[in-house]
Protein backbone atom coordinates (compact mmCIF):
# COMPACT_ATOMS: atom_id res chain seq x y z
CA UNK A 1 0.00 0.00 0.00
CA UNK A 2 1.56 3.58 -1.23
CA UNK A 3 0.01 5.10 1.71
CA UNK A 4 0.30 2.80 4.66
CA UNK A 5 2.59 5.40 6.87
CA UNK A 6 -0.41 7.90 6.69
CA UNK A 7 -2.73 5.20 7.44
CA UNK A 8 -1.12 3.98 9.91
CA UNK A 9 -0.64 7.79 11.15
CA UNK A 10 -4.53 8.26 10.73
CA UNK A 11 -5.67 4.80 12.23
CA UNK A 12 -3.42 5.57 15.66
CA UNK A 13 -4.72 9.47 15.67
CA UNK A 14 -8.58 8.17 15.52
CA UNK A 15 -7.81 5.48 18.10
CA UNK A 16 -6.39 8.45 20.40
CA UNK A 17 -9.25 10.21 20.49
CA UNK A 18 -11.79 7.83 19.75
CA UNK A 19 -12.92 8.63 23.67
CA UNK A 20 -14.36 11.74 23.48
CA UNK A 21 -12.45 12.44 27.08
CA UNK A 22 -9.55 12.38 24.78
CA UNK A 23 -10.57 14.51 22.28
CA UNK A 24 -10.96 18.61 22.51
CA UNK A 25 -12.12 22.08 20.53
CA UNK A 26 -10.32 25.73 20.26
CA UNK A 27 -6.75 23.59 20.90
CA UNK A 28 -4.02 21.18 19.58
CA UNK A 29 -3.91 19.73 22.95
CA UNK A 30 -4.67 19.86 26.36
CA UNK A 31 -3.06 18.71 29.61
CA UNK A 32 -4.87 16.82 32.42
CA UNK A 33 -5.87 20.16 34.00
CA UNK A 34 -7.15 21.93 30.86
CA UNK A 35 -4.35 23.96 30.30
CA UNK A 36 -3.17 24.00 26.93
CA UNK A 37 0.58 22.28 25.74
CA UNK A 38 2.06 21.27 22.61
CA UNK A 39 0.42 18.18 20.91
CA UNK A 40 3.66 16.39 21.37
CA UNK A 41 3.77 16.96 24.73
CA UNK A 42 3.76 14.25 27.78
CA UNK A 43 1.68 16.00 29.17
CA UNK A 44 -0.96 16.13 26.39
CA UNK A 45 -4.43 13.94 27.06
CA UNK A 46 -6.68 16.21 25.23
CA UNK A 47 -6.49 16.81 21.27
CA UNK A 48 -8.59 18.08 18.18
CA UNK A 49 -8.20 16.03 15.33
CA UNK A 50 -5.29 17.66 13.99
CA UNK A 51 -3.32 17.62 17.31
CA UNK A 52 -4.19 14.11 17.46
CA UNK A 53 -2.14 13.56 14.26
CA UNK A 54 1.05 15.43 15.38
CA UNK A 55 0.92 13.44 18.59
CA UNK A 56 1.31 10.41 16.68
CA UNK A 57 4.39 12.03 14.74
CA UNK A 58 5.89 10.04 12.35
CA UNK A 59 7.17 9.75 8.72
CA UNK A 60 3.52 9.76 7.55
CA UNK A 61 2.36 12.87 9.30
CA UNK A 62 1.94 15.47 6.39
CA UNK A 63 0.30 13.04 3.94
CA UNK A 64 -2.17 11.96 6.92
CA UNK A 65 -2.95 15.78 6.91
CA UNK A 66 -3.41 15.70 3.45
CA UNK A 67 -5.96 13.33 3.55
CA UNK A 68 -8.04 14.97 6.52
CA UNK A 69 -7.73 18.52 4.43
CA UNK A 70 -9.28 17.01 1.46
CA UNK A 71 -11.89 14.96 3.56
CA UNK A 72 -12.72 18.20 5.50
CA UNK A 73 -13.32 20.58 2.24
CA UNK A 74 -15.79 18.12 1.01
CA UNK A 75 -17.35 18.44 4.03
CA UNK A 76 -16.98 22.46 4.51
CA UNK A 77 -17.40 22.79 0.70
CA UNK A 78 -14.00 24.82 0.90
CA UNK A 79 -11.20 24.11 -1.02
CA UNK A 80 -8.30 25.11 1.82
CA UNK A 81 -4.75 24.33 1.33
CA UNK A 82 -3.73 24.18 4.74
CA UNK A 83 -5.40 22.59 7.68
CA UNK A 84 -8.31 25.19 8.41
CA UNK A 85 -11.55 23.04 6.83
CA UNK A 86 -9.94 20.56 9.87
CA UNK A 87 -10.32 22.88 12.35
CA UNK A 88 -13.64 23.67 10.93
CA UNK A 89 -14.87 20.44 11.15
CA UNK A 90 -13.60 19.01 14.23
CA UNK A 91 -14.45 22.77 16.28
CA UNK A 92 -18.04 23.37 14.68
CA UNK A 93 -19.52 19.80 14.59
CA UNK A 94 -19.88 16.69 16.77
CA UNK A 95 -16.91 14.42 17.98
CA UNK A 96 -18.72 11.72 16.61
CA UNK A 97 -17.76 13.82 12.55
CA UNK A 98 -14.43 14.35 13.51
CA UNK A 99 -13.71 10.21 14.34
CA UNK A 100 -15.81 9.93 10.78
CA UNK A 101 -13.45 12.11 8.84
CA UNK A 102 -10.71 9.83 10.47
CA UNK A 103 -12.57 6.99 8.70
CA UNK A 104 -13.09 8.65 5.57
CA UNK A 105 -9.30 9.69 5.70
CA UNK A 106 -8.12 6.37 6.23
CA UNK A 107 -10.59 4.80 3.04
CA UNK A 108 -9.31 7.85 0.92
CA UNK A 109 -5.31 6.88 2.01
CA UNK A 110 -6.24 3.37 1.36
CA UNK A 111 -7.31 3.68 -2.08
CA UNK A 112 -4.68 6.15 -3.29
Amino acid sequence: MKNKQAVENLTKARKLIKDENNWTTGYLALDIDGNEVSPRSKKAVAFCALGAVRHIDGPGEKKAIKFLIEVANGRTGQNYKDSTSIFEVNDEGEHADTIDMFTQAIRLAKKQ
